[in-house]
């Protein structure tokens, strides 16, 4: 018989610009450089948005970190996929940590009724405005 053994990891509160949430020390710190590398890479962008587990505070050890990074004008798809390497180098080689990024211009993001998007836009928590 194998016996498994949940530890309730403590948690940290991340603090956006329209609410917060609670994440794992791991989690939080892995967030703050997603924010960082996203930042200082060539990108015009309007917002960072945090959306998934981690934003209902509903993360578990092996949650990855859901993002949305919307633009005015859709960059190329290289430099997304650039954008995309440089996060798995950095955050999931680093920490274990999966990122899904995804990418949508405001206009879109705004307009559309798509249920992810509404989802992101009920749930999401803002990391950062221009």
């Amino acid at each position: 018989m194998i016996m498994v053994i949940y530890t309730r990891m403590k948690k940290e509160t991340l603090q956006g610009l329209n609410k917060s949430c609670l994440v794992s020390k791991r989690h939080l710190d892995a967030i703050n450089k997603c924010v960082e590398i996203i930042q200082c890479f060539d990108l015009v962008f309007e917002e960072i948005i945090l959306f998934g587990s981690c934003a209902k505070s509903r993360s578990r050890f092996g949650s990855d970190i859901d993002l949305m990074i919307l633009v005015n004008e859709m960059p190329p798809k290289k430099k997304i996929f650039d954008l995309k390497n440089i996060l798995c180098d950095e955050i999931e080689m680093k920490s274990g940590i999966e990122v899904d990024l995804k990418v949508a211009t405001v206009t879109n993001f705004n307009s559309a009724k798509s249920f992810f998007y509404n989802v992101i836009k009920k749930d999401g928590i803002i990391l950062w405005k221009s």
